[in-house]
């Protein structure tokens, strides 16, 4: 569950921010 909306939440913060929270979510999508 969390997963799912943290990952809504993230997309579409990188949709508008693909810079500033990319870099801070890199482990987040990085992890995989």
């Amino acid at each position: 569950m969390m997963v799912k909306i943290s990952g809504e939440k993230v997309y579409s913060l990188m949709k508008f921010e693909s810079g500033v929270h990319r870099v801070q979510r890199i482990p987040d999508t990085e992890s995989q």
